[in-house]
């Protein structure tokens, strides 16, 4: 989709001025006492989905660069406002009691904490864009012979396919472990009964198997090179629900659409993964994916009914994906619980904690 810089500018000075004029707006009613929050959790909603709009229709403008923003922002509004969605739509009335707030007060508060954390995700990618600018108009030009293959890469591409397929073995053993688990005590029962130990050597090496299939990857394999190690891939995602987990199969099938969309970027027309018809048929069959997704986690749990209608499961789906809000919604409900000379630490937690587990430290370090 190609567009003029003058009228991209223009449309979005339009549609992000009304989104940002939405959130100020929604601060009146707020700053006029108790009774008025629940007029500006209704603004702040409407704010929401006018951000939502702007940042999108920026976002299809060069969907092939900006993919992986577009991806992050649907995976925002299902994962996290799913369930705020459901409840401003169909239970309005209900609000305090399906989003679990205190009061409207607190509402508003989590809804706008989620609402400029967005816009703050978005313009800290749009200020990040100059530095690089060289790279993406080498890309656009040249396409993959902008970055000419090294000689090593062959190497590296055979030695993570080894990698790949070793390691495969004791993923899948550890797999197996977790799916005979799931068998033995059901998938509740599987979080509170601990499977059975598994040699330290086996859980060394399963910790390979997604890391040497994205080196595999980055080589950027032609389709013949790519059969067989793929094969294994897509093989450990669909075994991966038999553990009664949905989240492995959606964020490994998330990575490979991004890798596949940036890789097309790269080649010419005639060799993209992605086309027209592909992406159409990919859309059509995404209702299908979710309606199947939730019938899996009712069956699961034991919950599934045959008698319920089409839109009732769909909304279902959205309502118990978006219960990441609630982490929001609780932090505001208990804000007066926190020591908050010592906040600030929380900030720098999630990166202690990365920097102690990832996947790289636990192999070298244990």
């Amino acid at each position: 989709m190609a567009c003029f810089k003058v009228k991209s500018t223009l449309r979005n000075t339009v549609l992000f001025g009304l989104a940002l004029t939405a959130i100020a707006a929604a601060g009146i009613p707020a700053v006029a006492g108790a009774g008025s929050f629940e007029t500006a959790c209704d603004m702040m909603f409407f704010a929401n989905i006018l951000l939502n709009i702007a940042i999108i229709t920026d976002l299809l403008c060069n969907i092939r660069r900006d993919f992986p923003l577009l991806m992050f922002v649907c995976s925002f509004d299902v994962l996290l406002l799913g369930r705020v969605y459901v409840s401003f739509l169909g239970h309005h009335s209900d609000l305090l009691y399906y989003l679990e707030a205190d009061n409207y007060g607190n509402l508003y508060k989590a809804l706008q904490v989620v609402t400029i954390s967005l816009l703050a995700v978005y313009a800290a990618y749009k200020l990040a864009a100059p530095f690089f600018s060289k790279r993406e108009h080498l890309l656009k030009s040249d396409g993959l012979r902008a970055f000419p293959q090294k000689d090593y890469v062959p190497v590296v591409r055979q030695l993570s396919v080894i990698v790949l397929l070793v390691s495969s073995l004791a993923y899948f053993y550890i797999l197996l472990a977790a799916i005979m688990n799931v068998l033995k005590n059901g998938y509740l029962g599987s979080f509170t009964q601990k499977a059975q130990s598994i040699p330290t050597v086996i859980s060394r090496l399963s910790m390979f198997f997604p890391p040497s299939f994205a080196v595999f990857l980055a080589t950027m394999p032609d389709k013949k090179q790519m059969r067989f190690p793929f094969a294994v891939y897509i093989i450990y995602m669909f075994v991966s629900l038999l553990t009664g987990r949905r989240n492995t199969f959606v964020c490994e099938a998330f990575m490979i659409i991004i890798y596949f969309v940036l890789r097309d970027n790269l080649l010419e027309k005639d060799r993209r993964v992605f086309k027209k018809r592909s992406v159409v048929l990919a859309l059509v069959l995404l209702i299908p994916v979710v309606y199947l997704l939730q019938i899996f986690a009712e069956v699961r749990t034991g919950f599934f009914d045959p008698k319920k209608s089409f839109g009732y499961i769909m909304m279902n789906f959205f309502n118990s994906q978006g219960a990441t809000f609630r982490v929001v919604i609780q932090t505001v409900n208990r804000w007066d619980f926190f020591n908050h000379n010592v906040s600030y630490k929380f900030l720098y937690y999630p990166f202690e904690l990365f920097v102690h587990n990832n996947v790289v430290t636990r192999n070298l370090f244990g």
